[in-house]
C-alpha cells in the first residue's frame, strides 16, 4: 500500500511515496537522528533504509530483516541499529552513506538467546546496550544484551522471568550513569502476583536488577507502557508514560526518582475533544516543559479522535492540548 510520508527537516517537509507497513510501533515514532544535514530514517517499508536530504531520496540498504521498533544510533558517521524478521534478527552498524553493512551479532532466540531485538540501542564507552521482547528461557521473556562496536563480546546481562521480575520489555534503555532504566509491558511481584507492567534498573555490568514499581492499572495507575518508547531522564527522576490506566483506560504520565522513590501520577489521560488518549512515542523535555503525542482523543468523537501533540510542565501544572489532528498520526517527537 501507498502512503505518503511526511519527514520534517528543519522548515522543510519533505514527501516521499513508499509503501509503509500500517502497524503500530517505535519505528514509525522514532524516525530518525541527524548526521550533519542529513536525516537518517529507518522505515518500516519493504526493510529498507533510506537517507533523505532535501528534496534526494536513496535507499541506503536494503535489510534481510524488518527494522521495527528501531531507531539508529549515530556515532560519527557509523549507525548501529537492530532489525527482525522471520528469523533473521540481528545487531548491525553501517556507514551513514549505507556502506559497510556489518552484522554484529545474530539472534538465536530462546532457550539461550533473546528474540525480536527492539529500541533504539544505548552506548556507553565501547558497549551498546539493548532489549528483545522474547527469548533468553524457556518461557520466552525477553532479555538485556550487551555487545561491542566492533562486534565482540556479546553477552546477555539479564533474562527476564515470572518470579519477582518484569516480563516482555518494550521500547529503550535510558542510561543515567552508569545504571540502565527501563519498562516492560508485564511483571510479577514478589509474591508472585502478575502486574501490568513494571519500571526496572540495572548496572551496566548487568548486576543489581531491581524492580523500581510495579503498575498497578486502574484507575489510579497507569498500565501497559508498550505504547511509550523509553524513559526521559533530567538529572536523577525519570519521566515516561503508560499507554492504558486512568479511569477511561486512556494513559498516564508518571514521575520516578532513580533510587525508585517518588513515584506520581502527574497527568491521567481522559480522551475526548479536551484531552487525548493512548500516548504514543516518548515524552520530549525542554527546560522544565514535558511534550509528547497521542494517537487518539482531541476532537468530539468520544475517545477515538485522530491524536493531539501536548505539552505539561515537570510539576504536573500546565497540561495543554497544542495540537489536535486531523488523520490519525503515530510519530515521534525530535527535540
Amino acid at each position: 500500500m501507498a502512503e505518503k510520508i511526511l519527514m520534517m527537516m528543519g522548515t522543510r517537509t519533505e514527501t516521499v511515496s513508499h509503501r509503509y507497513l500500517t502497524q503500530s510501533n517505535c519505528s514509525r515514532r522514532r524516525k530518525g537522528a541527524s548526521v550533519s544535514t542529513n536525516l537518517i530514517a529507518i522505515i518500516v517499508a519493504g526493510s529498507f533504509l533510506a537517507s533523505v536530504s532535501h528534496a534526494q531520496y536513496t535507499v541506503l540498504h536494503d535489510l534481510d530483516a524488518s527494522p521495527e521498533f528501531a531507531t539508529p544510533l549515530v556515532t560519527g558517521s557509523t549507525l548501529y541499529a537492530t532489525a527482525y524478521r522471520w528469523g533473521e534478527e540481528a545487531v548491525f552498524k553501517m556507514n551513514s552513506d549505507g556502506g559497510s553493512f556489518t552484522r554484529l551479532h545474530t539472534f538465536a532466540g530462546a532457550p539461550n538467546d533473546g528474540s525480536q531485538p527492539l529500541g533504539q540501542l544505548v552506548l556507553s564507552g565501547q558497549s551498546l546496550y539493548g532489549m528483545t521482547t522474547f527469548g533468553g528461557s524457556a518461557t520466552n521473556d525477553g532479555t538485556i544484551y550487551t555487545v561491542n562496536l566492533d562486534g565482540s563480546g556479546y553477552g546477555i546481562l539479564h533474562v527476564f522471568g515470572r518470579s519477582n521480575n518484569g516480563i516482555a520489555p518494550f521500547g529503550s534503555l535510558t542510561l543515567v550513569d552508569s545504571s540502565l532504566y527501563g519498562m516492560t509491558t508485564a511483571g510479577a511481584t514478589p509474591t508472585g502476583e502478575i502486574v501490568p507492567g513494571v519500571i526496572f534498573r540495572i548496572n551496566l555490568d548487568g548486576t543489581g536488577y531491581t524492580n523500581l514499581h510495579y503498575f498497578g492499572g486502574g484507575e489510579s495507575d497507569g498500565a501497559l507502557p508498550s505504547s511509550s518508547c523509553s524513559l526521559t531522564a533530567s538529572g536523577s527522576t525519570l519521566y515516561g508514560m503508560t499507554g492504558a490506566g486512568g479511569p477511561n483506560n486512556c494513559g498516564t504520565i508518571f514521575k520516578i526518582n532513580t533510587d525508585g522513590t517518588g513515584y506520581t501520577v502527574l497527568h491521567v489521560f481522559l480522551g475526548g475533544a479536551a484531552d487525548g488518549c493512548s500516548p504514543d512515542g516518548d515524552l520530549v523535555l525542554s527546560g522544565s516543559t514535558l511534550y509528547g503525542m497521542m494517537t487518539y482523543g482531541g476532537n468530539s468523537d468520544a475517545l477515538f479522535g485522530c491524536g493531539t501533540v501536548f505539552k505539561m510542565e515537570t510539576d504536573g501544572s500546565g497540561y495543554e492540548t497544542l495540537h489536535s489532528f486531523a488523520v490519525v498520526v503515530a510519530c515521534r517527537l525530535v527535540r
